[in-house]
């Protein structure tokens, strides 16, 4: 299915969320991912090809991925994406995975993320919102700088607990906790 780039918006130092409208409606759980194709001039060896989880929830009016760029160490398929303006396309096959939140609304979810790994979470609470579903969530999030933690807002608006990680030695915060 084709998808259009309706905007990009900088979260962070090299993490962006691409915003899409798709050519026609796309049913998906939060926490859904999709695989984008994304034909370019020279392709290195990875192809024109990613998985992607889509940050935005099924009640936003657009699909969005949310994702890293290092300039040098990026492959082409990442150069050719954050190249993209407004108006340009990718293709992306229908959402699919198991990853999605559990349908008792009474059991306690507890989330772990590292970096962009937030992203299948950020649908996810972004879904409850919009829907003004109340659960209990507890959020162990770890990133290398204080910027990398993303969606902070989101997350406390909805009454997560929020329980950040920030550093190198991330790991070993973690298991000490």
């Amino acid at each position: 299915m084709k998808i259009t780039l309706i905007e990009t918006v900088a979260e962070a130092d090299n993490i962006t969320t691409f915003k899409w409208k798709p050519e026609k409606p796309v049913a998906y759980e939060a926490g859904q991912f999709v695989e984008m194709t994304l034909a370019h001039p020279n392709s290195d060896g990875r192809g024109d090809k990613r998985w992607f989880t889509l940050s935005s929830a099924p009640t936003e009016p657009f699909l969005s991925i949310t994702t890293k760029f290092f300039t040098e160490k990026s492959s082409s398929f990442k150069k050719a994406l954050f190249a993209l303006k407004p108006g340009n396309s990718a293709e992306i096959n229908q959402p699919e995975g198991n990853f999605v939140l559990p349908t008792d609304p009474n059991l306690q979810l507890l989330f772990i993320a590292g970096g962009i790994g937030i992203t299948p979470y950020h649908s996810m609470v972004r879904f409850l919102t919009d829907k003004h579903e109340k659960r209990t969530i507890k959020l162990l999030y770890a990133a290398q700088t204080e910027a990398g933690l993303l969606f902070s807002d989101l997350f406390q608006s909805y009454g997560a607990e929020v329980k950040p990680f920030v550093g190198k030695r991330l790991t070993t915060d973690l298991l000490m906790q």
